[in-house]
């Protein structure tokens, strides 16, 4: 390990804990859906945030993996560029609470801008920052990495939603909203210190950029080539398309049991508990046992939360499906990460994380609409439970994939084999 490997673990497990806290003030299955409902009934707009959130992040990691190599130091881009992912927050902050009576309809405009502004910037960036993160944590340790940090925002995002709990319900609207986007702009402040602290090592084949057609061209290529990529491809699309009930977990308590926005607030620290107490276990788990199996885990907690919501009455019932909702989005997002990074040698990268991201994206982005537009017609219960069954078809697919860290080391070992020996010249 490089000498600054300390450092840089520490470094960037506080700029992602302290981001993911900041997140819990924003959270797109409690927070935000809530917002929305203040200003419209639509099921389909509550939806929409979802939409967003997937379409926004995922859709533009083509375009910017195609640009990462162009940087030899990537952090230098993050650092600067990020500023149009967190400087939102605070300008719609300051904006409900200096103008609160401004009409719904222009709130709403306003909201959704802010939140397609802050979503394409992060899909823009992301493939730059996962880039720098595979340069500077080696393979080995990169569950514990994505662990750890996951661990430190879950557990500090639990109290970043008991906070949001108490301003909701001490200031109301908008004014507790407001409070919420302020305070997770300071906390975007605050991992963006860490985040210009990364100590990167200059990347020795930057500068070494095709033109943007070429690199569209090569993208089918991968598709044909890697089998086991597109499986997996395939079946976290199915995944992706289970979670169609997931954004109105919140709706559905809120319509069942009326409640307080300090309920609000607790549902969103049970969703951060969930991820905050087994994050360091996914990480542990897929170094050692690979992130295929964690994936597996996940998808099975998944499916038991949309079945379990199909019938929760209770606070105590809904109180367990956001907790097992956490666990599960615990794995996806520590193994789910840390997968992508294992399917390829260091120069497809930023390629397999940019085609991973925007395949998935349309039916990521579909999935949260559909459900809205079926909430219109049939009850919550019905929309869970089709979840639930289509993600245990994205479970059956995902366990014929073989697990990529051993597939590829066994395609290198074949590549060896059948490479030509040098001879010499006649």
């Amino acid at each position: 390990m490089g000498r600054n490997f300390r450092w840089n673990f520490l470094a960037c497990s506080m700029d992602n804990g302290l981001f993911m806290t900041a997140l819990s003030m924003l959270s797109t299955t409690t927070i935000l859906p809530a917002f929305v409902m203040n200003l419209t009934p639509s099921y389909v707009l509550i939806g929409l945030i979802s939409t967003i959130s997937v379409a926004g992040w995922s859709l533009p990691q083509v375009l910017g993996a195609h640009y990462v190599a162009k940087f030899p130091v990537k952090k230098d881009m993050i650092v600067v560029v990020t500023a149009l992912e967190r400087s939102p927050w605070l300008v719609f902050g300051l904006f409900l609470m200096f103008f609160p009576s401004t009409g719904a309809n222009t709130i709403l405009a306003l909201f959704f801008l802010v939140f397609s502004i802050t979503a394409v910037v992060s899909g823009l960036l992301t493939p730059a920052w996962l880039e720098m993160i595979a340069k500077i944590i080696p393979t080995r340790w990169r569950g514990k990495f994505f662990g750890f940090s996951f661990f430190v925002g879950s557990v500090v995002g639990m109290f970043g939603g008991l906070l949001a709990g108490f301003l909701l319900e001490s200031h109301g609207f908008p004014y507790g909203f407001a409070y919420c986007f302020l305070v997770a702009f300071c906390l975007q402040v605050c991992s963006w210190v860490f985040l210009a602290v990364v100590r990167e090592p200059e990347d020795p084949v930057a500068g070494e950029v095709t033109s943007f057609r070429r690199y569209l061209a090569d993208l089918p290529s991968i598709l044909r080539s890697d089998r086991n990529f597109k499986l997996y491809l395939i079946s976290s699309i199915v995944l992706s398309l289970g979670a169609l009930g997931s954004p109105f977990y919140i709706v559905a308590a809120i319509s069942d049991l009326k409640p307080s926005g300090e309920l609000i607030g607790l549902f969103t620290a049970l969703l951060m508990g969930g991820q905050a107490f087994t994050s360091v276990l996914w990480g542990l788990l897929g170094d050692r046992h690979g992130h295929k199996k964690v994936l597996q885990l996940g998808a099975m907690i998944e499916l038991f939360a949309s079945a379990l919501a199909a019938f929760a009455s209770s606070t105590l019932t809904y109180g367990l499906v956001f907790l097992l909702s956490g666990v599960s989005l615990s794995a996806f997002t520590v193994s789910g990460i840390s997968i992508i990074l294992e399917f390829s040698a260091p120069e497809k990268r930023p390629i397999y994380v940019g085609l991973m991201n925007t395949l998935r994206s349309p039916f990521q982005a579909i999935a949260p609409l559909l459900g809205g537009a079926l909430a219109d017609t049939v009850p919550f219960r019905t929309i869970f439970l089709l979840g639930a069954t289509v993600v245990a078809i994205g479970l059956m697919l995902l366990l014929l994939v073989r697990e990529p860290r051993r597939a590829f080391a066994s395609k290198l070992e074949l590549d060896r084999m059948v490479k030509p020996k040098r001879t010499l010249p006649i």
